[in-house]
């Protein structure tokens, strides 16, 4: 015999089943804007590792990312967004982390919306 709150509790447990399989995404969806976001405190050059020397930006004759800072890299990609070159603003946001393929996969599967959100978040503060 079915009780009479039993085909709530299902529905309750696919939505919080639904909720929790969706959490991965969501944190993963922000941690590009944290990679970012980090890019503008770093204004110090780091050594640069040999990737990071030989790391081509999209342009022709390609630019290399050589010894400049991850801020140096987001003014650029500001720059790049706000004359329309998204793809170049976009291998500049990805030379913010040439020494790691995994932040530069995640910068790029985010695609238009990364240098929409460095335009928007930092442009202001970039003359």
């Amino acid at each position: 015999m079915k009780q009479k709150g039993q085909p709530q509790r299902h529905r309750r447990i696919w939505i919080l089943l639904c909720l929790l399989l969706l959490v991965p995404f969501a944190s993963e969806a922000q941690d590009w804007k944290e990679r970012i976001n980090h890019l503008w405190t770093e204004e110090s050059i780091q050594t640069p590792t040999a990737a990071c020397q030989m790391y081509a930006v999209r342009t022709i004759p390609p630019l290399f990312r050589g010894s400049i800072s991850g801020r140096s890299c987001l003014i650029k990609a500001i720059t790049a967004g706000r004359h329309g070159d998204r793809a170049l603003a976009g291998s500049w946001l990805r030379a913010g982390y040439c020494g790691n393929k995994k932040v530069r996969q995640e910068i790029a599967q985010a695609g238009d919306a990364a240098v929409d959100y460095t335009v928007k978040k930092f442009g202001p503060l970039v003359p």
